[in-house]
C-alpha cells in the first residue's frame, strides 16, 4: 500500500522536531535552523515553517523568513532550503504547492528561494510552481554561485598533499612563527567584529552584517547548541585574525573572518583556516565548507587553465584563489528563483521581468 504524505503549516515558533530533522540530513544548512530564524528577528524578520510528513515522520520541510515592506507588502525569503531526507525529493511538488498556498493566504507579494545545493528535480519543480530565475536587478543580491567542500575523511597528511604547494609552505612557516590559535567566547565577539570591519575597510566595502547586533544574536541562539564557534590567531597575546564557523549536521561551514592587516609574512589567515579545518576533522565532522568561491574562476583554477587579465581583475579573484589553495571540490549552487503573488501579478512579472525590477522601491527591502 503506498504511503501517504501531507503538508503542515507552523507559524512563529518552530516545530519541536525541526532542528533534529535538519541535523539528520547530510549537508543541511544552519541558515535553515530555528536558531538562525530567531537571530534574524534583529532585522525584523518573522518566521514560518512548512513540513511534509509521511506516516508521522517529517521527510521534507522549509523554514521561511518573512516581513512587511513599505510600498511592496509582505515579502518572503528562503535561504539554503528546502530540505529533504534522502530519497524524498519526490515530495517537491507537494511542498512547493504548500508554499504557494501559504504565501497566498499570508498576504505575501514577493518570494525568493535561494536553494543552495538543490537537486535538479527540486529546481524543476520550483519552475513548475511558478518561480522564475531571479534577475540580478531583483533583491536580494546573492553573490555566491559555488562553494568549496573539503572531505575530512582523508588523513591530515592527504589533506595537506591536496593543497597547493605554496599553501603547504605557508602552513609550515605559520606553525613556526609563534602565533597561537585559540577558541574564543562571547567576550571576544567585539574583537572579531572589529577585525572584520578592518578587512571590509581595506576592501572598500561595507561589513556584512552591518553591525555587531546580528553577530551577538547568532551567538546567543547558535552557540548554546554548538552550532557556532569563534577562533582567534594571536601573537604575543595580540589578536591578528579571527574566524567564525558554523558546525551543523555533518558539515562545518566557514562564515566570516577578520584580519588587522598585520604580520602578513607570517600568514595568519592561512594558519587560521588550516587550524579550523583541523578542528573540524578532530571533532568528527565529514566536510569543511569554505564557502563562496566564484564558479568560473574556481573551475579554471581546479583544471589548471591559465587565467586572463580579465579573470585576475574579477572582484572575487583574490578570495577564490586563496581558498582554492586548500584543495577540495568545487560545488556549483542552484541559481535563486523568485515569484510574485497572486498568480496574475506573477504572469506579468514573468513577462516583463527585469524592467519591473529596476523600480527603486524593489531594491530597498533587503539589507
Amino acid at each position: 500500500m503506498p504511503s501517504y504524505s501531507r503538508a503542515e503549516y507552523i507559524d512563529a515558533e518552530p516545530p519541536e522536531e525541526w532542528d533534529t530533522f535538519l541535523g539528520d540530513v547530510s549537508g543541511s544548512h544552519p541558515e535553515q535552523s530555528s536558531g538562525w530564524a530567531f537571530a534574524e528577528r534583529v532585522h525584523g524578520w518573522e518566521s514560518a515553517w512548512i513540513l511534509v510528513r509521511e506516516e508521522g515522520e517529517t521527510v521534507a520541510g522549509v523554514q521561511i523568513l518573512h516581513r512587511k515592506v513599505a510600498h511592496v507588502g509582505r515579502i518572503a525569503y528562503i535561504r539554503c532550503g528546502p530540505v529533504f531526507r534522502k530519497g524524498q525529493s519526490k515530495n517537491c511538488r507537494k511542498l512547493f504547492s504548500a508554499l504557494n498556498h501559504w504565501a497566498a493566504s499570508s498576504g505575501v507579494r514577493y518570494c525568493v528561494v535561494n536553494p543552495g545545493r538543490a537537486t535538479t528535480e527540486c529546481v524543476t519543480r520550483l519552475r513548475q510552481a511558478g518561480f522564475m530565475l531571479k534577475p540580478e536587478a531583483v533583491p536580494p543580491r546573492i553573490l555566491t554561485d559555488a562553494t568549496l567542500f573539503i572531505d575530512l575523511w582523508e588523513p591530515s597528511e592527504q589533506l595537506l598533499l591536496g593543497m597547493r604547494r605554496e599553501r603547504r609552505r605557508e602552513i609550515r612557516l605559520a606553525s613556526r612563527s609563534g602565533m597561537v590559535f585559540r577558541e574564543g567566547g562571547a567576550n571576544d565577539l567585539t574583537v572579531f567584529y572589529d577585525l572584520m570591519r578592518m578587512t571590509a575597510a581595506r576592501q572598500g566595502v561595507a561589513p556584512i552584517p552591518a553591525n555587531i547586533d546580528f553577530v551577538k544574536a547568532l551567538w546567543s541562539n547558535l552557540h548554546p547548541k554548538a552550532n557556532m564557534r569563534l577562533f582567534l590567531v594571536q601573537l604575543d597575546d595580540h589578536p591578528i585574525s579571527a574566524g567564525v564557523i558554523l558546525p551543523f549536521s555533518d558539515t562545518v561551514r566557514f562564515w566570516r573572518y577578520g584580519w588587522n592587516g598585520e604580520n602578513a609574512k607570517q600568514y595568519p589567515n592561512t594558519f587560521l583556516y588550516w587550524k579550523m579545518i583541523q578542528w573540524s576533522k578532530v571533532n568528527g565532522f565529514r566536510f569543511f565548507d569554505i564557502v563562496q568561491v566564484d564558479r568560473a574562476l574556481a573551475e579554471k583554477l581546479a583544471a589548471n587553465i591559465p587565467l586572463s587579465a580579465f579573470d585576475r581583475g574579477h572582484r572575487m579573484y583574490g578570495s577564490t584563489f586563496f581558498k582554492m589553495g586548500f584543495g577540495g571540490k568545487v560545488i556549483p549552487l542552484a541559481e535563486p528563483v523568485c515569484r510574485l503573488y497572486p498568480d496574475c501579478l506573477n504572469g506579468i512579472f514573468r513577462f516583463l521581468g527585469p524592467r519591473i525590477c529596476r523600480l527603486r522601491f524593489m531594491r530597498k527591502w533587503i539589507r
